[in-house]
């Protein structure tokens, strides 16, 4: 199984594997893992979702007490894989064996890294981060291994994961014996340096089935849906951003980085006014800013201020 988790980095993993994502995307737990999207929500008949339900191709239902199928947003995507797999007219029989693979159950963390192939590459990267014998003696303290046979990760969402929060291009090359792998365009390198199967399948005959135009797909189908605004899959800057962009009194908006992270955003506003009275007024109740005046005549008719605030700062 460790081959799975070569298209990511350690960092990414660690974000993904922890809580610090939720906190950034709020909603997006919810999305994953409440039961809310119906087949009709997701372009299948209802013919087809009974036949898929008896071959054992859908995923199965969790935390639902209604006869009616709903799915989580993990379960959609892998729904919109199988549709991907019919597009290349994949027989049922092997979409269920690739969804045995793909769908599988997490795995233990423990297992993982006393796999030999799996530990040489956290000793890597353990290495290059100057932590190599923090790394080793940790895997020696009986406690800390006790602690990693809770742990499971499951590869299926830290892949959706990847494709939502890192807006990565994610795909799964599939071989003809059903052998599935994780695919990152812009990791190519690290996974045919880190996965000796890679160059392999990619010389035999296999599929590409794309998660991230899974998703796109969903996205573009439910964004005129009335429950949509509902779920949440950006983090919460992004929704901050998204806001200004809909306030039709900015004209113009500059996101600014600060260490590759958004720090602040500087907001352009153009507005006539009939009074000095008027402007007046607008400096008082909005404090400093740059503004840059018109005038005719000799009286101010417009003025555009730009305005810069900090990101944390706005309100959610």
């Amino acid at each position: 199984m460790s081959e799975q988790l070569t298209s990511l980095d350690q960092e990414e993993l660690d974000y993904l594997t922890s809580s610090e994502y939720k906190f950034d995307y709020p909603g997006l737990i919810d999305a994953m893992n409440t039961p809310q999207f119906t087949i009709k929500d997701l372009g299948v008949n209802a013919r087809d979702a009974t036949y898929w339900s008896k071959k054992e191709i859908l995923p199965e239902l969790e935390g639902t007490t209604t006869t009616r199928r709903k799915y989580t947003l993990k379960q959609a995507l892998w729904i919109k894989l199988i549709q991907q797999l019919r597009s290349f007219d994949i027989s049922l029989r092997q979409i269920k064996k690739i969804k045995d693979h793909v769908l599988m159950k997490g795995f233990n963390v423990k297992e993982a890294l006393q796999d030999e192939y799996m530990n040489l590459i956290v000793e890597q990267l353990a290495k290059e981060d100057g932590k190599l014998e923090e790394y080793k003696a940790r895997m020696k303290d009986p406690s800390f291994l006790k602690e990693l046979e809770k742990e499971r990760i499951d590869i299926f969402e830290v892949m959706v994961l990847s494709t939502i929060v890192f807006r990565r291009d994610v795909s799964y090359i599939v071989s003809a014996d059903g052998f599935c792998l994780p695919y990152v365009f812009d990791k190519h390198e690290t996974i045919t340096k880190n996965n000796p199967k890679f160059e392999s399948a990619m010389k035999s005959p296999h599929i590409v089935l794309s998660l991230s135009q899974a998703y796109s797909q969903l996205i573009q189908e439910w964004s005129e849906k009335k429950w949509f605004n509902e779920v949440s899959i950006v983090s919460t800057d992004e929704k901050k951003i998204l806001g200004l962009l809909r306030d039709k009194t900015i004209k113009e908006l500059r996101i600014m980085k600060n260490n590759d992270e958004v720090d602040r955003v500087i907001l352009i506003k153009d507005k006539s006014i009939n009074a000095i009275e008027e402007f007046a007024d607008h400096i008082v109740r909005n404090g400093y800013q740059t503004i840059t005046i018109s005038t005719r005549q000799g009286k101010p008719v417009h003025f555009k201020n730009e305005v810069s605030i900090k990101l944390k700062n706005i309100p959610e």
